[in-house]
């Protein structure tokens, strides 16, 4: 028995350094901590504060695919921004070097690519999670979309107009408001605007297209709790 622990030690670590990160992640969201500002007779002071003291940090949802290829080199797209990466992986640790920056991190107990740059100016973590999408084309203007979601969407049906207008109906009235469909290389995200959640807005990441339905996922960023992962269908009407 205690050859055959010492056996299941030894393989643990090796699983661990042979992890393999090929694939689309999808940018969940993003965990700052900027620094405390200071104002005295010579202006203003930016100071991080205390490592021992609590800090406040501000949670937000992040908008970028990175697709990470099998001859060690990945890309990223936001928006219409495309950038190219080397990968350097040692275990669960990894960087991504690119000639503007250096993506560091490693992958964390709950599954998740946890990432930081050298170029920003305060701890700024960025939180990566797996992502499945097909390419496709998509036009959203002058449809509407029924919500399935476990959110407040859900029940909601979604009016996309031409113009990145959008109306939000719930229960024969609505609410007006604006949506941004984001091309990412050869997917989509969309961007709502919401009152309804504490954010203001929300990014649906597109997965597929299937008959009259989309499927996606978002992640749902509320105060004093840990960001949600949520899937969530559009059905055409």
């Amino acid at each position: 028995m205690r050859k055959f622990l010492l056996f299941l030690l030894v393989l643990f670590p090796l699983g661990l350094s042979s992890q393999n990160l090929q694939g689309d992640w999808m940018l969940a969201y993003i965990v700052s901590t900027p620094p405390e500002m200071t104002i005295d007779e010579d202006g203003v002071d930016l100071v991080m504060g205390d490592k021992e003291a609590e800090v406040e940090s501000f949670v937000e949802q992040g908008l970028m695919i990175l697709s990470v290829l099998s001859n060690g080199k990945a890309t990223s797209d936001y928006a219409d921004v495309r950038e190219n990466w080397k990968v350097v992986q040692e275990g669960r640790n990894v960087r991504f070097e690119s000639r503007a920056d250096t993506l560091y991190g490693n992958l964390n107990d709950e599954g998740l690519l946890q990432l930081r740059s050298v170029i920003d100016q305060f701890p700024t973590e960025y939180y990566f999670t797996t992502y499945a999408p097909k390419a496709m084309k998509l036009d959203l203007s002058n449809t509407r979309w029924r919500v399935e979601a476990n959110n407040v969407l859900d029940g909601k049906t979604l009016e996309f107009k031409s113009d990145s207008e959008l109306r939000i109906w719930t229960d024969g009235k609505s609410q007006l408001t604006d949506y941004f469909l984001i091309p990412l290389g050869d997917y989509y995200a969309i961007e709502l605007s919401s009152g309804e959640f504490q954010s203001g807005f929300v990014i649906i990441y597109i997965e597929n297209l299937t008959g009259e339905a989309l499927s996606g996922v978002m992640y749902v960023v509320e105060p004093d709790d840990s960001p949600k992962r949520v899937k969530i269908q559009l059905k055409k009407l």
